[in-house]
């Protein structure tokens, strides 16, 4: 980052402790609404800068690992980074927090999606499911009422493979496989076609465990 290690605040001189900046996971760029971002362990507000950074002057030196939150809003995953910050560069302690889309998040045009809803076996949406493709980095978290999506676009620049019109994605030059995680219930695993640029809607049910 360009900030000095101290920046100026009503004329007085301070230190700067820890700047985060926040970045979309899709552009790579930054959010499309500033977040808010605190410490767990600390009770403090960040100074906000032009370029995107959020500033923590004058923390106690103590902890030295730290749990920063980030509230992605109704357009982004809540994100937390552990931050240990005698690791830190003491002129530059900056770190970046990657913000995974949430359903409600505006993706362009022809984007490659998979998205769905995750629900018991009384139809319910289920929160907090991990989801997954297997052997990816591609992963997401459901939402409450159950919501997932799942952008694919790095993977897509990877493999794809042409069959008769369609642009199918591939994975170890298989379908890609769905997998769904949580503590109360089975963990399961899907095979999903998923076309590039388009959006593909796969619900997924999940069981508890020991039943049948």
């Amino acid at each position: 980052m360009s900030e000095r290690e101290w920046v100026a605040v009503d004329s007085r001189e301070r230190t700067l402790s820890l700047a985060v900046m926040p970045v979309d996971a899709v552009t790579g760029g930054r959010p499309i609404e500033p977040p808010r971002v605190v410490i767990e362990e600390v009770d403090a507000d960040p100074v906000g800068t032009r370029s995107g950074y959020h500033l923590f002057l004058d923390l106690p030196a103590t902890p030295d690992t730290v749990t920063v939150v980030v509230d992605g809003g109704s357009r982004y995953l809540d994100a937390e980074r552990v931050v240990d910050r005698s690791a830190l560069d003491r002129l530059d302690p900056s770190v970046t927090v990657a913000l995974d889309p949430a359903p409600a998040y505006p993706f362009a045009p022809r984007a490659t999606l998979l998205r769905g809803k995750v629900t018991n076996r009384d139809d319910e949406g289920v929160e907090g499911v991990a989801l997954s493709l297997r052997h990816t980095d591609v992963s997401t978290v459901s939402t409450t009422g159950g919501d997932y999506v799942l952008w694919l676009g790095d993977l897509v620049r990877e493999s794809v493979e042409t069959v008769g019109d369609r642009r199918l994605v591939r994975v170890n030059n298989q379908p890609p496989r769905l997998v769904a995680e949580h503590d109360d219930y089975r963990r399961t695993v899907v095979t999903q076609e998923v076309e590039e640029a388009t959006t593909t809607v796969r619900d997924v049910e999940l069981r508890p465990p020991g039943g049948p």
